[in-house]
C-alpha cells in the first residue's frame, strides 16, 4: 500500500513538473506574441497615419479589442502560473500599449474636431465671417493641444498625427489675420486679381453673395503671408490716393475764381482770385507732388495724376498771367482813358 502511494506521489508529482514546464513553455509563446502584438502596433497603429479619422478609429477599435483578448489570454496564464506557484509574469507591453492607444484616442478626437470645426468655417459667407471669434476658437484648439494633452503627455510630440494637428492649427492661427485684413474695404477687384495669381487660382469674386470661406481657405494664404499683406498694404496706400484725387476732383468741380468791379461806376470786371482759391491750388498741387512720389502705390493712377498735376500747373499760370494782365490793364487805364 505504501508502495502504491508512494508510486502514486512520483506520478503527480511527474505530471505537476509536466504541467510546470508546459505552462513555462505556453508562457514563452505568449510573450512572443505579445511583443509580435508589440511591434506590429508600433510600426502600423495610426501614429503618423494621414488619412480620415473613421479610418483611424477603425485602426484603434481593431488593436484594442486584439489587445483586451490578450489581455484575457494573459489573466489565464497569471492564474496558471500562481496555480503552480510560479512567478507571475507581467507583461509590461501591455501597460505601455494600453497608455499610447488611450493618447490615440484622444489625439484622433483632438484632429476630428479640428477637422469638424474648420469644415463648419468653410460653410460661413465671407460677408458675414467675424475673424476675431474665429481666431478665439482656434486659440481654445491650440490650448487644449499643448496644455492639455503635449504638457501631460510630452511623448506625443513625436508623433506624426500631433504634428498634423500642430501644422492644421498653426496655418489657421496664419491665415485668419490675413483673411482679417482682406475684408478691408479698401481692397478693389484689381487686388483680388493680384491675390489670384499670387495664388495661383483664376479668379476671386469676394462681391458674389455665394463667396464663402471655403475658397479662401483653398487659397492656402498661410503660404503667401508676406505677398497677401503687401496686397493689402498696397490697397490701403492706392485708398488714399484715391482719397486725395477725388477731394482735387471734388474742390475743383465747385471752385469759383472769383471777380470784382474795376470801379464802383464801371461794368469791367477785373478777375480777383480769393486768398482760399490760391490756397487750395497751393495744397492741391502739393498734394499731387506727394502722390507722385509714393512710387509703385501711384502707378494705377499715374495718368490721372498726370493730368491733374497738368491742370494745377496751366491754372497757376493761367492765374498769374491774367493777374499781370489785369494790373497792368488797370495801371494803363488810368494814364490812357482819365488823363
Amino acid at each position: 500500500t505504501r508502495g502504491r502511494a508512494f508510486t502514486k506521489k512520483e506520478e503527480i508529482f511527474a505530471l505537476q513538473k509536466e504541467r510546470t514546464v508546459q505552462v513555462k513553455e505556453t508562457t514563452e509563446a505568449f510573450f512572443q506574441s505579445v511583443r509580435s502584438f508589440r511591434n506590429e502596433f508600433r510600426k502600423k497603429a495610426p501614429f503618423n497615419f494621414e488619412g480620415a479619422p473613421d479610418e483611424a478609429y477603425a485602426m484603434l477599435d481593431d488593436y484594442h479589442e486584439r489587445l483586451v483578448t490578450l489581455q484575457a489570454g494573459a489573466d489565464q496564464l497569471n492564474a496558471l502560473e500562481d496555480l503552480f506557484e510560479l512567478d507571475v509574469s507581467r507583461f509590461t507591453e501591455f501597460r505601455d500599449t494600453l497608455k499610447e492607444l488611450r493618447l490615440l484616442y484622444k489625439l484622433w478626437d483632438l484632429k476630428s474636431m479640428v477637422s469638424l470645426t474648420y469644415e463648419s468655417w468653410e460653410q460661413m459667407l465671407w460677408s458675414e465671417a467675424n475673424t476675431d471669434d474665429l481666431q478665439t476658437q482656434n486659440g481654445k484648439l491650440s490650448d487644449f493641444q499643448t496644455k492639455t494633452l503635449a504638457e501631460r503627455d510630452p511623448i506625443i510630440k513625436a508623433w506624426g498625427v500631433y504634428k498634423q494637428i500642430e501644422d492644421q492649427i498653426k496655418n489657421m492661427k496664419l491665415t485668419l489675420p490675413l483673411i482679417a485684413q482682406l475684408h478691408s474695404d479698401a481692397l478693389r477687384k484689381r487686388h483680388w486679381t493680384r491675390l489670384a495669381e499670387i495664388c495661383g487660382v483664376k479668379s476671386l469674386d469676394p462681391e458674389d453673395p455665394s463667396f464663402t470661406l471655403e475658397e479662401v481657405f483653398k487659397l492656402g494664404l498661410h503660404r503667401h503671408g508676406t505677398d497677401v499683406e503687401d496686397v493689402v498694404d498696397t490697397a490701403g496706400k492706392q485708398s488714399k490716393i484715391e482719397k486725395k484725387l477725388s477731394a482735387i476732383e471734388a474742390n475743383w468741380a465747385s471752385a469759383v475764381i472769383g471777380f470784382a468791379k474795376h470801379k464802383d461806376d464801371s461794368d469791367v470786371m477785373l478777375i480777383r482770385p480769393s486768398e482760399e482759391l490760391l490756397e487750395m491750388l497751393e495744397n492741391d498741387t502739393m498734394e499731387l507732388q506727394t502722390v507722385k512720389g509714393m512710387g509703385k502705390y501711384a502707378e494705377f493712377f499715374q495718368d490721372k495724376v498726370t493730368i491733374w498735376d497738368t491742370n494745377m500747373q496751366e491754372m497757376d499760370e493761367v492765374l498769374k498771367i491774367w493777374g499781370n494782365v489785369t494790373k497792368a490793364w488797370s495801371d494803363l487805364e488810368v494814364i490812357f482813358m482819365e488823363s
